[in-house]
């Protein structure tokens, strides 16, 4: 199984109107803090996003979208018992000289990128097959 590290994204917004802001949950969390990872079928903005969430399910970020969309990261969720701790802890100044807490993950048990490579293909030979019997059945019908 494979491990990668990645930076959290969206750590500067709010978790809505009436919830917690991220910055706050943050400057909570400690290097080695479990993170929890969750699909979050609802993002209007992204079709594979993956929030991260403390262990008392607060949101802190999200898996940044280019690597939430590989499929190494979506088939893992999806296929196995993916584990997440918080690996860095870190601050900057933004443009606007205020403080800013960000947050590095590692996350463990990923498929690797010739198991994703496999299961992807199954799945393609699954859809090609469905389209197979539905052009003969339309064939057959018309």
């Amino acid at each position: 199984m494979a491990k990668k590290t990645f930076k959290v994204a969206g750590v500067t917004f709010s978790n809505g109107m009436f919830s917690t802001n991220r910055q706050d949950v943050i400057k909570k969390c400690k290097v080695g803090d479990p993170v929890i990872l969750e699909r979050d079928y609802s993002n209007k903005h992204d079709d594979f996003a993956v929030k991260v969430l403390t262990k008392d399910r607060e949101q802190v970020g999200y898996i940044p979208k280019g690597h939430a969309k590989s499929k190494r990261v979506f088939l893992s969720l999806e296929e196995q018992n993916v584990t997440a701790k918080i690996s860095e802890k870190y601050n900057f100044l933004d443009d606007y000289n205020d403080r800013i807490f960000g947050l590095r993950i590692e996350v463990n048990n990923l498929l690797s990128a010739s198991r994703a490579k496999e299961i992807d293909n199954k799945g393609c030979a699954g859809i090609m097959l469905l389209l197979f019997a539905l052009v003969f059945l339309l064939q057959i019908i018309f």
